[in-house]
């Protein structure tokens, strides 16, 4: 299989689906069988075949699964209604009322046995569903029981794509490639997240959703509104994986033609706007950090801190969310060149520390209690908390944190085999034993790039 041959960001530059992809020939729907069709083992690069496509689990499932994919409605229902708490922080592209009609819709066609015939007029409805449904699986404590009824769901998901990409408008067809990208965040069967992200922001910007023209989520206009929804949802995500795997932003800010989201004058804002606007100024702190628009980083984290303090409920009821978002800002303060010589420095690595220590002791908890599957930017953002902790004087709490991450590695890598060779960087810088060369060696051997900030943290300890 030759799926990952075609994957490159450069090959993603054709504004429509019909038209083939310049040199190569290439349609978007053969770039999404491709983002979909590898393994997701390694986040950084795609590499192998998705099992789920074809492999060890597409023959179980077929096994298990002779004839089609309907499940117990109680279970649909439950997982669903988890995806939908969770959906504020990681699908905030359709608001939570169009979510539970999408879902009422085609559950009734289900039950009533016509669901062929929404597969064929909508399929970007059932599509949304039964990826939402898979996420639910996913991010509730069964997971390790239910993921490969996920990956079922999934891949009958996946098979309505080509059906979607030649008759839906540019609105569902980048709801669904973000859904399937969030999906893919959450298990090894998703394909290519980077990839995925890259096809769905290339279908966003084709389309204008960067602009005020198109997008505006406090228009009088719904579908103004629903396009600035899934262009700004697709914002938070691109900053997100990029900055987590040290890459530039498929977007720059000075390309995007309209202004964030304010608050509404006239109607009241919804939760789901509330918690989406919140969102994006987190990701607009995280690209001001990465692109050093502020030498004083007191200001950065000031505005990290008040962020943290002014969440609204729709998130801090999303899990972990708060300290999750708060700490991969701390990290980007952490991994900004400028900070060894700031005179704040100190006073922020104080506090910094702290959360730092207080989030690795809550995702070993929450890796080692299985109440969802771990996520595969958590393997990055663990690993610099452990950098960043060894490479400190040594003491009881600093060492406590290292073997907190060292222990959510080790089950993170489980998961993304990738990850092992973080994990033995790891466990050669807090031996305090390992010199210069083989250090470098590991950094060298580690299937995912280690960022020059963090070899530059590792190697100027010694």
């Amino acid at each position: 299989m030759h799926e990952a041959n075609y994957l490159s960001l450069s090959a993603m530059a054709e504004p429509t689906d019909r038209q083939s992809f310049s040199n190569q020939e290439l349609s978007f729907s053969t770039l999404f069988v491709a983002a979909a069709s590898v393994g997701g083992a390694n986040p950084s690069i795609p590499s192998g075949t998705n099992q789920s496509v074809s492999g060890s689990i597409a023959d179980f499932r077929g096994q298990i699964f002779p004839y089609g994919s309907r499940f117990d409605a109680d279970q649909a229902v439950e997982a669903f209604q988890t995806f939908l708490g969770t959906a504020p922080a990681t699908f905030p592209s359709i608001t939570r009322g169009d979510l539970e009609e999408l879902y009422n819709t085609v559950s009734t066609a289900e039950r009533d046995g016509v669901l062929e015939i929404i597969s064929s007029e909508s399929p970007d409805k059932v599509l949304l569903v039964r990826t939402g449904i898979a996420l639910g699986m996913l991010l509730s404590p069964t997971y390790s029981f239910t993921e490969v009824l996920a990956s079922e769901l999934a891949s009958k998901a996946v098979q309505l794509m080509p059906r979607i990409l030649d008759q839906s408008e540019d609105l569902a067809v980048v709801q669904c490639l973000t859904a399937l990208t969030v999906y893919s965040l959450y298990t090894t069967y998703g394909g290519s997240s980077w990839h995925l992200l890259g096809l769905a922001m290339t279908r966003c910007i084709s389309s204008g959703m960067h602009t005020s023209r198109i997008s505006d989520m406090t228009s009088e206009s719904e579908i103004k509104r629903q396009n600035g929804r899934a262009f700004w949802t697709l914002y938070v995500l691109d900053t997100h994986l990029s900055t987590a795997m040290d890459r530039p932003f498929c977007l720059n800010d000075s390309d995007i033609m309209m202004s964030p989201p304010s608050s509404p004058r006239t109607a009241p804002m919804d939760t789901g706007f509330t918690a989406l606007q919140h969102l994006i100024q987190h990701a607009q702190i995280l690209r001001s950090i990465r692109n050093r628009s502020e030498d004083d980083l007191l200001c950065h984290f000031v505005n990290l801190s008040h962020w943290k303090e002014t969440i609204p409920a729709a998130l801090s009821a999303a899990g972990s969310t708060k300290n999750q978002l708060h700490v991969r800002g701390l990290v980007e303060l952490l991994k900004c060149p400028l900070m060894a010589q700031d005179v704040h420095r100190d006073m922020m690595l104080r506090h910094i520390e702290g959360e730092l220590a207080d989030y690795a002791a809550a995702t070993e908890h929450q890796l080692t209690s299985h109440q969802r599957a771990p996520g595969a930017l958590e393997g990055y953002l663990i690993f610099s908390i452990g950098a960043f902790s060894a490479s400190q004087p040594p003491d009881e709490g600093r060492q406590r944190c290292v073997l907190q991450c060292l222990s959510s590695l080790t089950m993170i890598s489980m998961r993304y085999t990738a990850f092992q060779g973080f994990r033995s960087i790891l466990v050669a810088f807090q031996s305090r034993s390992a010199s210069r060369e083989q250090l470098q060696a590991l950094m060298s051997a580690s299937e995912i790039a280690v960022s020059p900030q963090l070899q530059q943290l590792i190697l100027g300890n010694l």
